[in-house]
């Protein structure tokens, strides 16, 4: 578990589908998404490979639990991608809507650089971004990242943005 000033990060279960669900078939929240929204069936399914990931590599989504009252307001987390023949760790995120403009998707992805670049060591993470997401791309240039290059993963046009740890050292 990873807790930041607002925020408790930690694994999804089982039980946080009906959230993750509700995230998940918010077409406004998936505009951006490869997959575009998803059903129950297609959440619990991602929501399992999830689970399994986790416990493969160490690390994958968190559910960001607000301290306040203990709600959901969506997940972020360290996840291996494979971007133009490459592994990569990739910083993502995603919100329930009505917490967007807050600061919180910033406050995850810091957490999740600090535990990217001290606790797994990772040398260099990642974050893919539609380049219409402006807000996600803010996002990622307040955690230290910028745009490295524009490629297509998973049949959608992206942005890698980049963040190498000398470049986090520096800041």
């Amino acid at each position: 578990m990873i807790e930041t000033q607002r925020m408790l990060l930690r694994p999804l279960v089982a039980e946080d589908l009906d959230d993750v669900h509700a995230l998940f078939s918010d077409p406004v929240v998936m505009r951006f998404s490869p997959t575009g929204i998803r059903d129950r069936e297609a959440s619990r399914i991602w929501l399992d490979v999830v689970m399994r990931k986790y416990r493969r590599f160490g690390h994958g989504f968190l559910a960001a639990i607000l301290k306040k009252d203990r709600s959901y307001a969506g997940h972020a987390g360290l996840l291996r991608q494979e971007v133009d023949g490459k592994t990569e760790t990739e910083i993502a995120y995603w919100f329930v809507r009505k917490h967007w403009g807050r600061g919180l998707a910033t406050e995850a992805a810091i957490a999740c650089r600090e535990m990217g670049l001290g606790v797994l060591g990772c040398r260099r993470l990642i974050s893919l971004i539609v380049p219409d997401n402006v807000a996600s791309r803010r996002v990622a240039e307040k955690v230290g990242m910028t745009c490295e290059k524009l490629t297509t993963w998973k049949n959608l046009r992206v942005c890698v943005y980049a963040l190498e740890r000398h470049q986090e050292t520096q800041r």
